[in-house]
This record gives structure tokens, sequence and C-alpha cells, in this order.
């Protein structure tokens, strides 16, 4: 199952479109369903563990989390919820939550950049060693 990650990922969003636009007089609906799918997505991802790196898979599990995370933060955008300022603190609550997934993954992206580096260098310089011999 973790090898059909890509198809469910490709799968959901077009799950994703097909609720965006069959159910555009239904705001609440929509929400309910992108936090269900999310919820899904988060429940294979701790089960399978589709990714070889431990952390990319903690990584990947912290991206849904943030999207559900989102996903909730909509439903005060809603009809329900008529209070501006609780729109406004719900808006800067997303914004929060936006920026600490970008962050995140920024940070991930910076790590494994350097370790990378570092490994790269070792075996030039192990290389260079052994040419020298």
């Amino acid at each position: 199952m973790a090898v059909l990650y890509n198809f469910f990922f490709a799968g959901r969003r077009l799950i994703l479109i097909a609720i965006t636009i069959t159910l555009q007089q239904y705001s609440i609906l929509q929400i309910i369903l992108y936090i269900f799918t999310s919820i899904l997505n988060s429940i294979y991802l701790v089960y399978y563990r589709p990714f070889e790196s431990r952390y990319q898979n903690y990584l990947e599990l912290f991206n849904e989390l943030c999207v559900s995370s989102a996903g909730y933060l909509l439903f005060v955008f809603t009809e329900w919820i008529e209070s501006d300022d609780i729109q406004v603190n719900a808006g800067i609550a997303l914004v929060g939550v936006l920026l600490l997934n970008f962050m995140t993954n920024i940070f991930f992206m910076i790590g494994s950049t350097a370790l990378s580096l570092r490994d790269l260098y070792r075996r030039r310089k192990w290389y260079m060693a052994y040419l020298r011999i």
C-alpha cells in the first residue's frame, strides 16, 4: 500500500476538485468532506508510512495535520459565524498555521540539503585521499 502513495495523493486532489465543483452551494459540506479526506490521509500516513525516511513520514504527517487545522478554521468563515472579530482572529490563526507549516518545511529542506552536502564533501574527501594512494 505504501507504493500507492502517489496514486492516493493524485486521487485525493481529484476528489477535492470534484467536491469543490459539484458542491458549490454547500460550503459546510465541502469543509466536512475536506477534513474527512485529510483525516483519511493522516490515517494512511500513520499506518503505512509510505516514505523510506522516518523524518519524511513525520514531515508529511505534520503537513497533513496543518491541512486539517486549516480545514477546521474554515468553519469560522461560513454563514454560521457572523462576528467579524471572530473571523479576523481565525484568519490570524490560519495565517499562523500556514507560516508554521511553511517554516517547518523550509527548516527540513535546509537541514536535508546540509546533510547531503556534508555527505558529498565526505565522499569527495575520501575519493581524493584514495586517488593519492
